[in-house]
């Protein structure tokens, strides 16, 4: 299928918050206070990455156990709404548990442990667009996000590419083995891997491995066209292909890491060579 990119189309987002405070926003008022709530559109429609098989999602933000119990908002939760013509999904998110309990920290403004979050609810964090924010915290949250110092980022790339050439020797030693499913396998884990590097090498979290492609374009032109030429147009089909695209991929991620002094070269040197 074709990168099909598209910004969130207005008429959707007016369509889905009309909905929202027509419909939800007055049983989730007799369960809790609209203050203790943030309301967004998330997902691929958020990112940029819409086509035409994309659900709007829409993301409730705060302690939902009563709100996903409630029988009256049940039938609104997860299922597909048809509004506007665009099949919509209103999914709770909890913070008191699981994994985004991290995001209690948007409720009570305690931005500074968004540090703590995985990069994936970052990339979520810095693109959500706002149907109901009293508080202003997904604006305050992007604005911390986007100005966090490049060491953190740079710290994180360490761990990551440390990370990483445990799953390249895996990788490598599948393909000598000759285990085919263990190649294929540990190919999609290690090329999602140096994907994401991509993005931390820029100081920017990386999406879901979902949409890692999608969002490479505008972080590291190199990086995407790479891919772009090892592997949209054809996928491998034999031991040969996957070994030379994770070294093309291994190639241009050590190059970068080179060039922007990023990690220690003994680091690059066991990613080359793991």
């Amino acid at each position: 299928m074709s990168d099909i990119r598209k910004p969130i189309n207005n008429d959707v987002f007016n369509a889905v918050s009309d909905f929202f405070y027509r419909m939800l926003a007055p049983e989730i008022k007799e369960i809790t206070s609209p203050d203790n709530i943030v309301v967004a559109i998330g997902g691929s429609v958020s990112y940029g990455f819409a086509d035409q098989l994309s659900d709007v999602d829409v993301y409730i933000i705060g302690d939902c156990q009563e709100i996903h119990r409630s029988k009256t908002l049940r039938k609104y939760l997860f299922m597909h709404q048809n509004i506007n013509g665009s099949p919509v999904h209103f999914i709770p998110l909890h913070t008191n548990n699981g994994p985004y309990a991290s995001f209690y920290c948007l409720l009570r403004e305690e931005y500074e442990k968004l540090k703590e979050c995985e990069e994936n609810l970052l990339y979520d964090l810095v693109h959500y667009v706002p149907i109901h924010d009293p508080k202003g915290s997904l604006r305050k949250a992007k604005d911390f996000i986007n100005n966090i110092d490049y060491d953190f980022w740079k710290e994180r790339c360490m761990e990551h590419c440390t990370k990483l050439i445990d799953m390249l020797e895996v990788f490598y030693s599948s393909t000598k083995r000759g285990n085919n499913v263990a190649i294929c396998t540990h190919f999609g884990k290690a090329y999602e891997g140096l994907m994401q590097i991509g993005y931390l090498l820029s100081g920017k979290p990386y999406p879901y491995s979902k949409w890692l492609w999608n969002g490479l374009e505008s972080v590291d032109k190199k990086i995407y066209e790479t891919i772009r030429n090892d592997i949209v147009e054809k996928l491998p089909c034999t031991q040969e292909e996957f070994i030379k695209m994770i070294q093309n991929l291994t190639q241009v991620i050590t190059r970068r890491l080179k060039e922007r002094n990023t990690i220690p070269l003994y680091i690059i040197e066991d990613m080359m060579n793991p």
